[in-house]
């Protein structure tokens, strides 16, 4: 851009030391044009704003999502060109006119689709603004397998109506799409509590069950509103607050591992892999379901992920299946330690009276034994076994289920999972 408007300067003045006036109006034509072109560029740079977004975040493996790109000129001056190029993953693929076959396909097998390690394609679209105009593109796109997907980065390039002097531009931000595993359909896996009679009484105290009603007191200041007993408070002519039991609540952690092989360098079998996720999360939305506090242990991490295992302290909370179906989308299939090793080490931050859901494809004796121990601390322990047989002996207090092949429930009823 300098260089050329140095050298229109250097001919016009040529041309007025020669005196040659027809130079002289044609290199002021050329020098004024081209100047308004530059600065029309630099402009258009500050006037371009871009936005992207999926909706919704995130899927099940199967359903569409629509990948939404705001472009917006802030100017008055129209931008007659934008060209935007995306990096996209290979597993994220249109929905109408897609001819993009990639290693995420599920195949005729049936085999579970993988996390794909392919660079991806990109996407190249081309738009027009007008003065203070705001373009909105809208496109289906699906993905048939679990992960955390980012797309970007994002190259956009626009400039003056001719294409003289065009500017590049990188868009900072990226957004990302997170595809849920798919859930397994497998028999329901019963974890005793260790309260089979149901809630005990609580020392401390850990909560009150509104349904376990043991008598009346006096207000006290900052009691709710809600516990006030309106009926007793007018036979006593004063305030009265209902009084519950304080309980406990049956509380289960599914610890999944995610080694197959028993030498980490051997490598991983996708399909067993795949299934003891599908089985985790279907273990967790059944045990929420049964109103059950849950929580979720993986001895492996992800994507943005800062500890090197996965650990989701138990709860009740509405948004606690979505958080463990996030965690179990973005694993790994690499173990960060193992199974045996973790097993002992998550039983240092059981709560009191929690039951353990072991699942996994690969037993090794220092895995039983360990779950052993934690049944003879008093835990109740399952154990679902991704096989025809356990491979070492196990505990015969330990109840045992085992699944030699794991269907899917229909990806198209996935979504109707979470509430």
């Amino acid at each position: 851009m300098a260089g050329v408007i140095t050298l229109l300067a250097i001919v016009l003045l040529i041309g007025i030391i020669r005196g040659q006036a027809s130079l002289i109006m044609l290199v002021s034509l050329l020098l004024v044009t081209t100047v308004g072109l530059a600065a029309w560029s630099r402009w258009a740079t500050q006037a371009l704003s871009y936005r992207r977004f999926f909706d919704p975040p995130r899927i099940f493996p199967g359903e569409e999502t629509t990948y939404v790109v705001e472009v917006v000129n802030r100017r008055v001056f129209p931008l007659p060109w934008v060209r935007i190029e995306e990096h996209v993953p290979a597993a994220i693929v249109p929905v109408r006119g897609a001819a993009l076959h990639t290693a995420n396909s599920e195949d005729p097998a049936g085999r579970p689709p993988q996390i794909s390690s392919d660079e991806g394609w990109v996407r190249r679209r081309t738009v027009s603004l007008g003065r203070n105009e705001r373009v909105v593109l809208r496109q289906r796109f699906t993905c048939r397998a679990r992960g955390h997907y980012v797309v970007g980065p994002t190259a956009i390039e626009t400039g003056d109506p001719l294409g003289m002097f065009p500017v590049h531009l990188r868009a900072p931000e990226t957004r990302s799409l997170i595809v849920y595993p798919r859930l397994a359909v497998a028999p329901p896996i019963d974890v005793d509590s260790r309260f089979p009679h149901g809630g005990i009484t609580a020392r401390p105290p850990a909560l009150e069950d509104p349904a376990r009603f043991v008598g009346i007191r006096d207000y006290l200041p900052g009691d709710p509103r809600r516990l006030v007993d309106w009926k007793a408070s007018a036979r006593r002519l004063k305030l009265q607050t209902r009084v519950f039991a304080p309980t406990t609540q049956p509380t289960c952690i599914v610890v999944l591992n995610v080694q197959t092989m028993e030498y980490t360098w051997q490598g991983y079998d996708a399909t067993k892999l795949e299934a003891a996720i599908g089985v985790a999360a279907a273990a967790v939305r059944d045990a929420l379901a049964a109103h059950e506090a849950v929580g979720l242990a993986v001895n492996a991490c992800g994507a943005d992920m800062e500890d090197f295992q996965v650990f989701l302290r138990p709860n009740r909370r509405p948004s606690q299946l979505e958080d463990a179906l996030s965690l179990l989308a973005r694993l790994s299939p690499i173990p960060t330690m193992g199974y045996g090793q973790f097993i002992h080490q998550i039983a240092r931050q059981m709560p009191f009276g929690a039951s353990i859901l072991a699942i996994t494809a690969y037993l090794d004796e220092e895995g039983a034994d360990n779950l052993a121990a934690i049944r003879r601390r008093g835990h109740d322990v399952s154990l679902c076994f991704l096989g025809e047989e356990s491979p070492v002996p196990l505990d015969p207090r330990i109840r045992s289920v085992f699944l030699p092949h794991v269907e899917f429930e229909y990806e198209q009823m996935a979504g109707s999972k979470i509430g």
